[in-house]
């Protein structure tokens, strides 16, 4: 672990650096067993960092992976000048469900891009499970089918497409979509002005700042105002709390679905009429 970095987290933490290193050393090992990562993945040291973070009780916003990827020679300006003719823009989360303000994102996007695509990351965890008050687990297979009816709906389905990954990290997901899947295009990352939206991406600007087939355009530039329902911010969480009121769960959703429409995202997510 670079000593820039490793005394810098001490700093943060207000623990050792042998402690920092020590934690260092059992992130690794985590990335390696639960996330099935190679140092040689471009994902690799992201996951680290942020596994270390967790450990040691950093928020997002107080560190970035600057320092590292500085002394790794990964780190240049990223620019909001496009490089090639295509533009893709990314859209990546665990979506459970996925509501309006999630779609008015993918929308916002479908305007500046080529192609969306929608990236729902799969969370094993125990912690990171999200039910239903009634017990139902909402699953990526769920989040999927839901976002087909939002497209479906609003004319999208021909521009914008949903995936399923297997990284439980919506970071470690837009990674590998990117290194699987695109050469050649300017890539958007879809990030929200909310909160710490755009430091968890800090890392995938900076990785790919030399790779030559993918531009990743500033997510500043690009990231979209969080949506509002009169006047407040639209949450999965409500949705969930509230899966067998109709009339609350229709006030959440896109305004463009009909009552069928809102009873077969109910019926997904485990309710009965």
């Amino acid at each position: 672990m670079p000593n820039s970095l490793v005394t810098s987290f001490a700093k943060k933490s207000k623990k050792s650096v042998s402690k920092v290193e020590s934690l260092w050393k059992s992130a690794v090992d985590i990335v390696k067993k639960e996330y099935k990562a190679k140092e040689s993945d471009k994902k690799f040291y992201p996951l680290v960092v942020g596994v270390l973070k967790k450990s040691l009780g950093i928020n997002q916003e107080e560190m970035t992976f600057l320092d590292f990827l500085k002394e790794k020679k990964l780190f240049e300006t990223v620019s909001k000048e496009k490089k090639f003719d295509d533009t893709i823009a990314l859209v990546a989360g665990s979506f459970k469900p996925p509501h309006f303000a999630h779609l008015y994102m993918v929308m916002e996007y479908a305007k500046l891009a080529n192609k969306v695509i929608i990236i729902i990351s799969n969370p094993k965890s125990e912690k990171s499970l999200r039910k239903t008050k009634l017990g139902t687990i909402i699953t990526p297979e769920m989040a999927k089918k839901i976002w087909e009816i939002y497209l479906k709906k609003y004319g999208l389905s021909n521009k914008v497409e949903v995936v399923i990954s297997p990284s439980p990290s919506p970071v470690g997901a837009m990674f590998d979509y990117i290194d699987s899947n695109i050469e050649n295009s300017n890539v958007i990352l879809g990030v929200s002005k909310k909160g710490d939206d755009l430091s968890r991406f800090k890392s995938v600007e900076k990785v790919y700042a030399d790779n030559e087939k993918v531009h990743i355009l500033d997510p500043k530039e690009y990231a979209v105002e969080p949506f509002k329902s009169n006047g407040k911010e639209v949450s999965a969480t409500d949705i969930r709390n509230n899966i067998d009121n109709f009339k609350k769960v229709k006030e959440l959703l896109p305004d463009k679905l009909s009552d069928n429409d809102v009873k077969d995202i109910m019926k997904i997510l485990g309710i009965k009429f």
